[in-house]
């Protein structure tokens, strides 16, 4: 793991860890920048490095389907209350961050590691 700032994650919501880009809502913070490079942890595991390519700022009741949906694989809704379980009913009014990242580290062994779900891809080649 490097000394960039961490980007922890507790659940690979919709398997975007996966992906070369992902995105994740998060309550509005200055820490994180355009540009800026962030180690990618899941439950405290380095899953790779990437750079934020795009933040949008919004209230809760803003949020779009497309949002909801990439972040989570759920609805407005759904991702609103998981949101809520998260920090709490009285983040309710507060200012959210929209944050899409491009992935840096691509390891293929890596995302084998991470997902534990998928078929074991190396087994299904070699037959």
């Amino acid at each position: 793991m490097s000394a960039n700032k961490p980007i922890d994650f507790f659940r690979n919501w919709n398997g975007k860890l996966f992906c070369e880009a992902f995105s994740t809502i998060r309550l509005k913070n200055d820490r994180y920048k355009v540009g800026e490079r962030y180690d990618i942890t899941l439950n405290d595991q380095w899953c790779g490095d990437a750079e934020i390519v795009h933040l949008v700022d919004f209230k809760l009741s803003q949020m779009k389907e497309s949002m909801s949906y990439l972040d989570t694989g759920f609805g407005v809704r759904e991702t609103i209350e998981q949101l809520l379980s998260i920090y709490g009913n009285d983040v309710l009014n507060e200012t959210f961050t929209y944050i899409v990242l491009k992935r840096l580290t691509k390891d293929y062994h890596l995302n084998l590691h991470l997902n534990a779900f998928k078929p074991n891809i190396d087994a299904a080649v070699q037959g």
